[in-house]
């Protein structure tokens, strides 16, 4: 492996103002969503309060009420996420197992995965070299490329619904892959990292931009395809901080 490419210092300026960036953006969709959320949230307990007349019979309703109030808060939650995950004012970057961040992320969706009928296969490569950062960003992506593949698959005729995610180290650092058997691409995946750009008609099309901004700042690379029998896939590598590059900075 190559040990002589030199890893991005996470406490130099320059990259505490790119995490800014990627912060700023997140503060703006959070402020624009946050809006409508509110007031479905509101009049949805003044509805409860409405249904608790003693004239009304309003048990069906008390409960679709009851769905829009809870999908609202996990909506909410997930905005809170994004840009906790983009804070690091008070964090400290650390050096991680990307198979270990891999496990955590398909833990946190076991709900998902199992309610859309989706079997997830890992294929993950032994003693990998620690990648250095904040894990909170490793999650967001490994959580954002689950969550597209999950949500393609949903929509997909496909009877066996499957999540391919693999590891592996080269010259060029630890890469992650996920592949799915869902709707792909169709052969658009150069926009896929555009901004506002997405296959789904409901999404906002920012998950895998900010990805993009993020790995770039740690120096590393995203890409994306179609399978050649169907599904797409996503790579994204980061630089592999090895002993010889820890030792040069002890020095």
């Amino acid at each position: 492996m190559e040990t002589s490419r030199q890893y991005p210092d996470l406490t130099l300026d320059p990259i505490r103002m790119g995490l800014t960036v990627v912060q700023q953006l997140v503060d703006s969709l959070a402020v624009e969503v946050k809006r409508p959320l509110a007031t479905i949230v509101t009049s949805a307990q003044a509805g409860m309060l409405w249904l608790e007349r003693p004239d009304l019979d309003g048990q069906r309703l008390n409960r679709l009420v009851d769905t829009i109030l809870r999908s609202a808060s996990q909506a909410t939650a997930m905005i809170e996420r994004y840009r906790s995950v983009t804070d690091i004012r008070e964090a400290v970057p650390g050096l991680f197992d990307m198979n270990d961040i891999v496990r955590e992320a398909v833990l946190d969706l076991t709900q998902d995965v199992s309610a859309n009928r989706v079997g997830v296969i890992e294929f993950l490569a032994p003693d990998l070299p620690h990648v250095r950062g904040y894990d909170r960003h490793f999650r967001l992506i490994l959580s954002n490329l689950l969550a597209n593949s999950i949500q393609a698959l949903a929509t997909s005729e496909t009877k066996q619904r499957r999540i391919e995610v693999a590891t592996q180290v080269d010259s060029a650092g630890v890469s992650v892959e996920v592949r799915d058997n869902g709707g792909g691409f169709g052969g658009h995946h150069g926009f896929a990292f555009e901004a506002l750009y997405s296959t789904k008609p409901a999404a906002l099309g920012m998950g895998l931009t900010i990805c993009r901004t993020i790995l770039t700042i740690y120096g590393g690379t995203i890409e994306a395809g179609d399978n050649a029998d169907g599904g797409g896939w996503v790579r994204f590598t980061i630089p592999a901080y090895v002993a010889v590059q820890a030792a040069s900075e002890a020095a």
